[in-house]
């Protein structure tokens, strides 16, 4: 899959290689130290834990309930596809617009914030990721690389929505990234790392082996 090797390389170059010394995120208080054991999430500290897993400024990032906003100030293409969550971006900063209801539901709220937070990473880097078509693939690859392949891979097929409202999500859905994608991705990633005997690569369902043959 030379495309998918041409995204590793680029990341490569502009990032480094993954850090050998650092599993995969998955949501727990190693990596959510702020958010998992509360008793009620809080924004300003969840957006903490994610700047330092992305390693960005915190103090860039704002957010706004949708619910809060009129119907001028929201995005158009929020607006026509109900995203659950969007991510605009400032001269100097980010503005996260998201669902109220999320709250509710923090697993999913810290996943969706995953996805625009690795939007704001590439745009912080100026990687140029319309590449495709289709973005869902590149995304799924950049997520990978970025430590988030346990994640992506637990909830690819968990596409639907929720029972709450009639918003939809916007981070996986059936097609976003097949299963051959996903097994070469995480193989690539885990070469990286040397790291194919990794404790975490039983997390992953078996549809998407480390164990791809180059």
């Amino acid at each position: 899959m030379q495309w998918l090797d041409d995204i590793f390389a680029a990341f490569i170059q502009i990032f480094g290689l993954p850090k050998k010394d650092r599993d995969p995120v998955i949501i727990n208080s190693d990596f959510f130290p702020h958010v998992i054991g509360e008793k009620k999430i809080r924004l300003p500290q969840l957006i903490e834990d994610l700047s330092r897993i992305f390693q960005l400024d915190p103090r860039r990032i704002q957010f706004a309930y949708l619910e809060d906003l009129k119907r001028k100030e929201i995005p158009k293409a929020v607006r026509k596809r109900n995203y659950e969550t969007h991510v605009i971006q400032e001269e100097h900063s980010y503005t996260l617009l998201l669902n109220r209801e999320l709250l509710k539901e923090p697993r999913r709220l810290i996943f969706l914030l995953m996805y625009e937070f690795l939007q704001i990473k590439m745009l912080e880097s100026a990687l140029i990721f319309e590449v495709m078509d289709d973005i869902g693939p590149f995304m799924c690859v950049a997520g990978v690389y970025f430590g988030l392949g346990v994640l992506i891979s637990r909830n690819v097929y968990s596409y639907g929505k929720p029972n709450y409202t009639y918003w939809d999500s916007k981070w996986m859905s059936p097609g976003a990234a097949s299963d051959e994608i996903m097994a070469y991705a995480l193989a690539l990633y885990t070469q990286l790392k040397e790291d194919k005997d990794a404790e975490w690569a039983k997390l992953l369902p078996s549809e998407f082996s480390i164990d791809y043959q180059f």
